[in-house]
């Protein structure tokens, strides 16, 4: 079976990779990129185009708890505590890419 032509892009989409769209008018010619509807649909047909944005790409997430120990003087995860932390790596190149107190 012949996978679909867009397939890495959908793997990317479902991966929470900002996924754009752009549709070619017969008078116009291809119209500005545009976010992708967020309802999987990605068409086929030579009249719809798909990229990943630039400067998208996968990242991992990470969540944790962490806590500073005053008697040790150090930061510390604590695992028995809900998430306190949420960091995002890249895929590619493993650097973090943001970070947020959640």
């Amino acid at each position: 079976m012949k996978p679909h032509k867009y397939a890495e892009i959908i793997k990317a989409w479902a991966d929470g990779v900002e996924v754009e769209v752009r549709f070619r008018d017969s008078i116009q010619g291809w119209l500005d990129w545009a976010p992708v509807a967020n309802d999987g649909r990605f068409l086929t047909d030579p009249w719809w185009d798909y990229r990943i944005k630039p400067g998208s790409e996968p990242k991992v997430k990470f969540e944790t708890n962490i806590r500073w120990d005053k008697g040790w003087q150090h930061v510390e995860t604590d695992h028995s505590k809900e998430p306190n932390l949420r960091l995002l790596f890249s895929v590619d190149t493993g650097d973090l890419v943001s970070a947020e107190v959640i």
